[in-house]
């Protein structure tokens, strides 16, 4: 995920997410694209990289660990952000 690739955070939004973050996750190429194929087959196109957020909520799921530590349950909502389309339309297609 190019468009998510960095060396070394920022120190400010560091700052900014120590102080308001509950928790922190990895989220590997193959989550993120399986949740873009998995919104795809319900027509909403965009790349891997805008549904981190959506896939880590996904991977959770199957964590009961990382279920507690973010608090989710079955009476849980999400509301997750898409930050760009398929901007790489063969990118897109073949992922």
């Amino acid at each position: 995920m190019a468009g998510l690739a960095c060396g070394e955070p920022s120190v400010v939004a560091w700052q900014e997410l120590d102080h308001g973050a509950a928790a922190f996750m990895a989220i590997p190429d193959e989550g993120a694209v399986a949740c873009m194929r998995l919104l795809a087959k319900q027509g909403i196109v965009a790349v891997s990289r805008a549904w981190r957020g959506l896939a880590g909520c996904l991977l959770a799921e199957g964590d009961l660990a990382a279920r507690e530590t973010l608090g989710l349950d079955g009476a849980s909502r999400i509301l997750a952000f898409s930050t760009e389309g398929a901007t790489d339309p063969v990118v897109y297609d073949d992922s």
